[in-house]
């Protein structure tokens, strides 16, 4: 019962608030209120006075206590009508106010979403512009690789007309690159120092340049421009610069690349230098081609020494260059040859890099058919081919010297190279 009771006064608790809401927002009710006012003075005025203003009279002095009383009567109840009134007023506005901001804040709200969805669009759109600038690119650049690929393969083509018109030019039948090369072959001399057979070489192929001119001179030129013609692109990547080179360098006979070697170590290949160690254009040089290494060749006559030469290489190539790195720590480096079967070193100093070659007193213990002196001289011919003519290093900044050194057992060659240049062994980057 007690349940049903307090329900029944909340029901009318809310009704009683709503019903006075609706009265309170009501503007014509505190219209209302403000003409009771002055209705209220009109319609009292003369109960509340009339005494006096029967007796009114110009000459008789206001009752001033009447008319005092009169003024605490209109203050008292008509100020308090038109307070309400203005509290009603003030109410209402507040009220329409309120309305007013959420209305404010739902249009803002709407405003928002719209940009948005704008901002969302402007994106869609940007999205759009990039995707389609970027087939654009891609089909410009298309058409810039197809084009220098036109370009590229013509001056391949005629290149190899002119190797082939030269080839057809030997009197022997065999090839125009290896009859001058078993020219240059035949002023080997190998009482020679390494670097005095090596600037013997390039004397004789300047002379016999002098000689050829009209026709090396075309054949070099060609070459030299179409990997100039690479290496300028600006379409390319490193990348596709590389595999074009790759094209080219898989065009050149065994003998094209031992002229090319001895070209770019005169004074008419000097600028092409800087390619040539680019693109690694003399990486399949046939070392033992070269008289100094033939002459080895020729005492152990078998290919355990060319196989030793190709990991001594790059051994060498792979160590040296890594040394030169901030995060390299190591200060020796040794492995074992399988072919020689001996213990090869690389030692960083401070000043120098010391390469040592560790073998049995009795070299034949080690597969190896040459003398002492002569494998000597053979890693001492191996180091400057490496570390000096193939990368064009000039020979005074570096001071390249052998030793011997035995024990019970044991005998090491070594070699000490010291440089004020930085070494980098040639090394395909793709």
């Amino acid at each position: 019962m007690l349940i049903k009771f307090r329900r029944t006064i909340y029901y009318y608790y809310i009704i009683f608030n709503r019903k006075a809401s609706i009265i309170l927002r009501n503007e014509k009710i505190s219209l209302l209120l403000i003409l009771i006012g002055p209705l209220l003075i009109i319609a009292l005025v003369f109960p509340f006075l009339w005494g006096e203003l029967t007796s009114l009279s110009l000459s008789l002095p206001i009752n001033s206590e009447k008319f005092g009383q009169f003024g605490d009567f209109v203050g008292g109840v008509i100020g308090s009508i038109w307070a309400l009134a203005g509290v009603i007023l003030f109410y209402i506005a507040l009220t329409e106010q309120r309305k007013d901001i959420k209305t404010n804040q739902k249009v803002l709200a709407l405003q928002v979403d719209a940009l948005n969805q704008q901002i969302n669009e402007f994106e869609l759109q940007r999205k759009e512009l990039e995707s389609s600038r970027k087939v654009y690119e891609d089909q410009s650049r298309t058409l810039r690789v197809q084009q220098f690929e036109s370009n590229f393969y013509s001056l391949l083509n005629v290149y190899l007309t002119i190797k082939n018109n030269l080839n057809n030019l030997d009197k022997h039948g065999k090839d125009y690159f290896r009859t001058h090369y078993e020219t240059l072959d035949s002023s080997f001399n190998h009482l020679l120092k390494i670097t005095d057979h090596h600037d013997n070489m390039i004397e004789q192929y300047v002379q016999l340049y002098d000689e050829h001119r009209g026709h090396l001179s075309h054949y070099f030129k060609s070459f030299y421009r179409i990997i100039k013609i690479i290496d300028s692109s600006i379409t390319l990547t490193d990348r596709e610069k590389s595999f074009y080179s790759k094209i080219l360098r898989s065009q050149l006979t065994d003998y094209e690349q031992l002229l090319l070697y001895y070209n770019s170590h005169s004074i008419y290949g000097i600028k092409a230098r800087s390619l040539i160690l680019k693109y690694n254009l003399l990486k399949h040089t046939p070392l033992f081609y070269k008289p100094e290494f033939a002459h080895y060749y020729s005492i152990q006559k078998n290919f355990k020494i060319v196989f030793f030469t190709e990991w001594f290489s790059s051994f060498l190539a792979k160590h040296i260059n890594e040394s030169y790195e901030i995060t390299y720590v190591a200060d020796k480096i040794e492995e074992v040859s399988k072919d020689f079967d001996c213990i090869v070193g690389i030692y960083f100093e401070v000043d120098s890099i010391k390469i040592k070659v560790i073998c049995n007193k009795d070299l034949t213990q080690n597969n190896i058919k040459l003398s002492k002196d002569e494998f000597s001289n053979f890693i001492l011919c191996l180091i400057h081919d490496r570390l000096i003519f193939s990368t064009y290093l000039e020979q005074d900044k570096a001071i390249i010297k052998k030793y011997i050194t035995e024990d019970d057992d044991r005998i090491t060659f070594g070699i000490s190279v010291e440089t004020t240049a930085k070494i980098t062994l040639l090394n395909d980057k793709y």
